[in-house]
C-alpha cells in the first residue's frame, strides 16, 4: 500500500496539519479499528508523514511551497519536543523513543528521576518507562500492550543520549 505524502497535501498551516492529523489518527487508530488489517499500516504512514513535516521538511527558513506550511509555524511545534529532549542532555544512559506525539524514556532512568519528573514525564509501571505527551494528544487505551508492541504498531523514532543523536536542527 503506497500512501506517499498524501495525508497533508491540502494543508496550508500548522493548525491544518494538526487538525488533519487528529482527524486521521481517530480514523486509522488500530485500537479503534481492531478488525481493519490496514489500519495499523495507515497509522504508521500517517505518523511518518507527520514526523516528516515536523522534523525534516523545514530545514531552511523558507516556507515549504510543496505543502504551503510555513517554517516558523512548524518550528514552534517541533520546538516543544526539542526543548524536552534537549533538557535531557547529560542523561547519557537514557533512550528516547518518539511514538506519534508521545515521548517515551527507557534505559537507566532512575538516577535522573527528579529531572524527568520536573519535565512533566509520568511513570508507566507496566511498561517500565516514562512518558510525556501534550494533554490534547491524550487517548484512552485500555489494552495491555507492551512498549515494544506500541512502537511496532504505531511506528517509532529512537534517539540515544549516549550517542548524542538528538533531533536534527530546524
Amino acid at each position: 500500500m503506497e500512501l506517499k505524502n498524501t495525508f497533508f497535501a491540502d494543508c496550508k498551516t500548522v493548525e491544518d496539519v494538526k487538525k488533519k492529523y487528529k482527524e486521521l489518527a481517530r480514523k486509522f487508530h488500530p485500537d479503534l479499528n481492531p478488525n481493519d488489517k490496514e489500519a495499523a499500516a495507515k497509522m504508521k504512514m500517517l505518523n511518518k508523514q507527520f514526523d516528516e513535516i515536523n522534523w525534516n521538511k523545514f530545514s531552511s527558513s523558507a516556507d515549504n511551497s510543496e505543502t504551503g506550511v510555513k517554517y516558523e509555524d512548524v518550528k514552534n511545534v517541533a520546538a516543544e519536543y526539542r526543548k524536552i529532549i534537549e533538557s535531557l542532555a547529560g542523561c547519557e544512559e537514557i533512550n528516547i523513543d518518539i511514538v506519534g506525539t508521545w515521548v517515551w524514556l527507557t534505559g537507566n532512568t532512575f538516577k535522573y528521576k527528579d529531572k524527568i519528573k520536573e519535565l512533566g514525564f509520568r511513570w508507566a509501571s507496566k511498561k517500565k518507562a516514562w512518558y510525556w505527551h501534550k494533554v490534547e494528544d491524550s487517548v484512552v487505551n485500555h489494552s495491555r500492550m507492551t512498549l515494544d508492541e506500541i512502537k511496532e504498531k504505531y511506528g517509532c523514532k529512537s534517539y540515544s543520549m549516549s550517542s548524542h543523536k538528538l533531533i536534527p536542527e530546524m
